[in-house]
């Protein structure tokens, strides 16, 4: 009896250490599920342009904004191409020279403005960061970037520039005496030759 007793008892031990390692592995696979929706969800849904590469290049996966921008219809038309499919020759050399190099040597590129050209002759700009992805042992198998439109920046900044250009050459070349001062202080910040003529 006490055998069979102890028989039973182990058999008993051995069935909820079963019952408890299968409820711990349906945990971590229901873990694992929400983690990958989740990352999912964020790579599908955020407006920058999410792009993972291989070693050569090529897209392997891209998210929706990221299909829109390239005009496919479907994330998956993208696969096998690179930006030699989508851009100029210019700017498609220039991104695969960046990704080669981040790539062999394992250091990242972070928040480079990139300028697009397009095969149509149109540009845009981006604001791009790329880092090399690992496997488990640690060798290089590719790349992800995240690439942020910027265009509109870009054009305000050169606009405000050309603006700041035209200001200051009115200003220098104008015949009228012209000086720039602060408010509460009335230091003169900055006059022309006119002013200075004027002045003597």
């Amino acid at each position: 009896e006490v055998k069979l007793l102890t028989e039973l008892a182990e058999d008993l031990t051995y069935g909820i250490m079963a019952l408890r390692t299968r409820e711990e592995h349906q945990r971590s696979e229901e873990a694992l599920r929400q983690e990958q929706a989740m990352s999912t969800n964020l790579i599908s849904t955020i407006p920058d342009h999410i792009y993972f590469k291989d070693r050569q290049s090529r897209f392997v996966r891209i998210n929706n904004a990221m299909a829109k921008w390239i005009s496919v219809r479907s994330l998956g038309e993208a696969v096998g191409k690179t930006d030699f499919d989508f851009f100029s020759k210019e700017h498609a050399r220039q991104a695969y020279e960046d990704e080669q190099r981040i790539m062999s040597t394992g250091d990242p590129l972070i928040g480079l403005v990139e300028k697009e050209t397009w095969p149509d002759g149109h540009v845009t700009w981006m604001s791009t960061t790329k880092v090399p992805l690992r496997d488990a042992d640690g060798n290089i198998t590719g790349l992800v970037g995240i690439s942020r439109n910027i265009t509109e920046h870009k054009l305000a900044e050169e606009a405000l520039r050309a603006s700041d250009e035209r200001f200051s050459k009115a200003f220098h070349l104008s015949p009228l005496p012209m000086a720039i001062s602060a408010v509460p202080d009335g230091v003169f910040r900055e006059v022309n030759g006119s002013f200075l003529r004027f002045t003597g």
